[in-house]
């Protein structure tokens, strides 16, 4: 049941919309929403990214263009 859960699991467009800014860089938040049965194995729901790695992503005249 577990491994079938963690199959199903989804990271998309739509998950994009929670996350923070910092100096260093871009963390996405995702919540698996997992049961709580088994919650303690979902995946930490953090994922930071760079400027660096984010770079080809950027537009220099949006939001973030003045970040890196």
């Amino acid at each position: 049941m577990v491994r079938d859960q963690l199959s199903e699991l989804k990271f998309d467009v739509k998950n994009l919309d929670e996350f923070s800014v910092s100096d260093k860089g871009v963390t996405f938040l995702y919540d698996a929403g997992l049961p709580h049965s088994i919650r303690a194995l979902q995946p930490a729901g953090e994922y930071f990214f760079s400027y660096a790695k984010l770079l080809p992503y950027i537009k220099r005249n949006g939001p973030l263009g003045n970040l890196k």
